[in-house]
Order: C-alpha cells, then structure tokens, then sequence
C-alpha cells in the first residue's frame, strides 16, 4: 500500500500528518537550533546526537 505523510506550515510553525495506515514510518528529530527533520527512514542527513533534543515518530492517523 502507499503512504503518505502530508506536511504543512504557516511560516512560523510546522506540521506532519502520517496516513491513517500508517505502513512506512514517519521519524522526527529536532536539532538544537530548531530544525525539524521528518523522514521515512533515521539517519537521512547526519546530525551528530549531542545536537538532537527530542526525536519520536509519527502515529497512524496522528499529527505532529
């Protein structure tokens, strides 16, 4: 099946939906300096952990 992660932002502030199946997950880490990385797979760009302050995964049918 495909999934589908839709993201939107009103220039200050961001969001994730992840479909309700949820088949392929949706990662997040946010950085030190505020950067929010969502991904289906960890490690898609390298950011050393020491500058990683939260990090979970998107839910089925949840939101970011």
């Amino acid at each position: 099946g495909l999934t589908c992660v839709l993201t939107f932002t009103d220039g200050t502030l961001v969001g994730a939906v992840l479909d309700r199946n949820g088949l392929r997950p949706g990662r997040w880490w946010r950085t030190l300096d505020d950067r929010l990385i969502l991904a289906s797979e960890s490690g898609v760009l390298d950011v050393p952990s020491s500058e990683i302050v939260a990090k979970g995964r998107l839910q089925p049918g949840k939101m970011l």
